[in-house]
């Protein structure tokens, strides 16, 4: 089934017609949330829309409350999210144990498992490890950024955490 049978209506001229409104409604609703933010999840929401317009019941409401409610959630999770663990970029991981071990503090633990991530010699698997692990992000959002699927993504983190508590 496609949007236009679905919705009787062609994409390109909702996502014009809409993405404003539902901007202007998450910005009011969702004030201390970053722009950008706001606009990567408006984008993911009308790609959720475009996806899964085979589960949209026209009979509980319209569209345009399917995507409301789509991009309600996503920004919803994503302030638990930000609220709960901040993330750090890979690249910036490294600097920030670089400056841990030069002022020498006492959280010990963290530095050992930073040493040991370092044992590490594939990429991917590090990756995996330092994705969920360290940041704690969630198999389906490793899936976004790696572009792996998710069991392939669970067999990396295993193997990681097998080779970090391997004896060396």
């Amino acid at each position: 089934m496609t949007f236009h049978e679905a919705t009787g209506v062609d994409f390109d001229k909702f996502y014009t017609t809409y993405q404003p409104k539902l901007k202007a409604f998450l910005k009011k609703n969702f004030q201390r949330t970053n722009t950008e933010v706001i606009e990567d999840c408006i984008t993911d929401s009308f790609i959720k829309v475009w996806k899964n317009i085979h589960n949209y019941n026209g009979d509980k409401g319209s569209v345009v409350t399917y995507l409301t409610q789509i991009a309600i959630n996503d920004l919803r999770y994503q302030e638990r999210r930000r609220i709960k663990m901040p993330t750090v970029s890979i690249d910036l991981f490294y600097d920030i144990c670089e400056e841990i071990e030069e002022e020498d503090t006492t959280n010990e633990r963290y530095i050992q498992m930073i040493k040991k991530i370092d044992r590490i010699k594939n990429p991917k698997i590090r990756e995996a490890v330092i994705l969920k692990d360290v940041q704690g992000i969630p198999y389906l959002e490793m899936e976004e950024i790696t572009g792996a699927n998710g069991n392939t993504l669970r067999s990396r983190v295993k193997k990681g955490r097998k080779l970090l508590t391997k004896k060396n």
